[in-house]
């Protein structure tokens, strides 16, 4: 028999909510600057300032509530886990935290909304498919025990940043590569693409072998192919394991 969930329903809904208009705010940020590096750990840094400056805005104009947002944090334990898994130590791009202290149960009273965010376009460098590792080094890791992000939650974000091709082609190729790795196509944007902008699709339901499942996946893709893309010399980082 599966696990009833006692997830506070409520306030999920109000952080994804609030998690996915942060996020919706701050690309819109990221888009209007005119140079952007071209790799991804720079542009997860520069997408994080500028989602904690769209977050604050947002909470002083009162249309949100203090949250957290987490840069490249560890998956955190869930109340029923009785040891250390291999999920814990994952680290999502970001994740948003909320403390809730009203929740009925204590076991809720800390939740997580997991993002993840992967570039996509023409192959860079030549050997590297991005389109592809949105799904492999992206998706699939909402869906596997060893990566488990938002596990035990009924939804989770991904962040595309669009630096090249067309986006149909783009979507077509997501959606190939998806398919070839046992998920449904991500469904079509509504009412179309946003030039310039950012285009949120309907919701990506997904089959994975923990709870909550079936699990929504929000798809955000922002158009920066316009931009001026520069390389970035790295410090070097430990990658994820």
């Amino acid at each position: 028999m599966a696990r009833p969930s006692l997830l506070n329903i409520t306030s999920w809904a109000r952080l994804e909510q609030f998690s996915l208009q942060i996020l919706t705010e701050g690309l819109r940020l990221l888009e209007m600057r005119k140079t952007l590096p071209r790799q991804e750990d720079p542009l997860n840094f520069r997408l994080h300032a500028c989602c904690r400056k769209a977050k604050h805005d947002l909470v002083k104009a009162g249309q949100g509530f203090p949250c957290t947002l987490m840069y490249e944090g560890n998956n955190q334990p869930m109340a029923y886990d009785h040891q250390r898994a291999a999920r814990l130590g994952k680290r999502p791009d970001f994740q948003v935290s909320l403390h809730d202290d009203q929740a009925e149960d204590w076991k809720w009273s800390e939740l997580f909304f997991t993002i993840e965010c992967k570039r996509l376009g023409a192959p860079m460098p030549a050997t590297w498919m991005l389109n592809e590792n949105y799904v492999l080094n992206g998706i699939n890791r909402f869906c596997d025990n060893q990566w488990g992000y938002a596990r035990g939650v009924p939804n989770g974000a991904m962040v595309g940043y669009m630096q090249s091709m067309d986006p149909a082609t783009i979507f077509a190729e997501v959606n190939g590569h998806g398919v070839t790795s046992g998920h449904g196509p991500i469904p079509p944007a509504a009412p179309t693409w946003v030039a310039q902008d950012v285009t949120q699709f309907n919701p990506h339901r997904l089959n994975r072998p923990f709870a909550p499942n079936p699990f929504t996946l929000h798809h955000l893709w922002v158009d920066l192919r316009h931009r001026n893309f520069v390389r970035v010399n790295l410090r070097k980082k430990k990658k994820k394991k």
